[in-house]
């Protein structure tokens, strides 16, 4: 239920943004719903005081919170700020300090950040997380709902049916029909990142212990086991991420805030590696998908994040079948 009501409550300041003209009533509605949500950033912090984890790194936590919270609601309307990030943004974003959906977008990222962080700290790091997935792991549901609100933020974001029509929607998010160089570039960036990743993998593990790289990847061990043990499985997660990351990170959110914010949102949320070595495979990872996205497409983002998400799946099977 509370769910279901931050999904409602989130939505509603998209679609509110999206046809509320400035200086009007709705605006300012909108302006005090984000208040609201940076609000709740900066007391989401609070409930690791209770957690007797650490207390200098609760403090620290907490503390993370409350910034975030006072950072995100600057975005909304502190105009100093504001015109700050635009003067640090490349000039080939399209970044406005006074959009309200840009201002929303934001948010929402400071809130997603924070919840990220919070809920892998409290759950006890990677080997809690991997606990976690091993007890109760994610199910095709789950895929179906990860990537159907991905998908629901990012057309929403950018004025699907408010501002924009279907094609003018498919253009703004860099979405068209696979072409050839699409398949080939998707395919090959694929095949580069995945090889590219296990160097990086094989590097890290000959730079420490064998149970410290077993406790920093069990998070990501766990993940892949939950899906390993049918195909079907590893091909839908391999398409939900795929197709949901892509369309809302490089897709919505790369174009209006560039590539460094987008890559390091991107790194935030795959909570399986944080606070790991790790993180800066997925930083190499994010930053060669947003520049097959500048470059060519987010329809050949998509197949490149398939094809690297579906490679050690493939493997596993033909290894079974041998």
């Amino acid at each position: 239920m509370q769910l279901a009501l931050g999904i409602g409550y989130a939505a509603l300041i998209v679609y509110i943004a999206n046809i509320a003209p400035l200086g009007t009533a709705y605006a300012n509605y909108v302006r005090w719903m984000l208040y609201g949500l940076c609000l709740l950033i900066a007391t989401i912090g609070f409930g690791v005081l209770s957690s007797a984890t650490d207390p200098v790194l609760d403090v620290l936590m907490c503390a993370f919170c409350v910034l975030s919270g006072i950072s995100a609601a600057a975005f909304v309307g502190h105009e100093p700020s504001k015109q700050f990030l635009r003067r640090i943004l490349p000039s080939s974003v399209t970044y406005r300090p006074d959009s309200l959906v840009h201002a929303t977008a934001l948010v929402l990222i400071f809130f997603q950040v924070a919840s990220a962080l919070v809920s892998s700290y409290l759950s006890g790091g990677v080997s809690g997380t991997a606990e976690t997935l091993t007890n109760q792991p994610p199910n095709t549901q789950q895929l179906a709902l990860d990537l159907g609100l991905n998908v629901l933020f990012a057309l929403g974001g950018v004025g699907f049916f408010m501002r924009r029509n279907l094609a003018e929607t498919a253009e703004r998010l860099g979405l068209r029909v696979p072409t050839l160089i699409d398949a080939v570039v998707g395919t090959l960036v694929g095949v580069v990142l995945f090889f590219a990743v296990d160097l990086g993998s094989q590097l890290w593990q000959n730079s420490v212990s064998s149970a410290t790289f077993e406790q920093q990847t069990s998070a990501a061990n766990a993940l892949f086991l939950a899906f390993a043990s049918t195909p079907i499985l590893g091909v839908a997660l391999s398409a939900s991420s795929s197709i949901g990351e892509e369309i809302l990170y490089r897709g919505a959110l790369q174009p209006v805030f560039g590539i460094t914010i987008t890559t390091g949102f991107f790194v935030l949320m795959h909570s399986q590696y944080l606070f790991t070595p790790a993180m800066l495979l997925i930083l190499l990872i994010g930053l060669g998908l947003a520049l097959v996205r500048q470059r060519i497409s987010t329809s050949a983002a998509i197949i490149a994040h398939f094809i690297y998400n579906l490679i050690p799946f493939a493997l596993l099977s033909l290894q079974g079948n041998a």
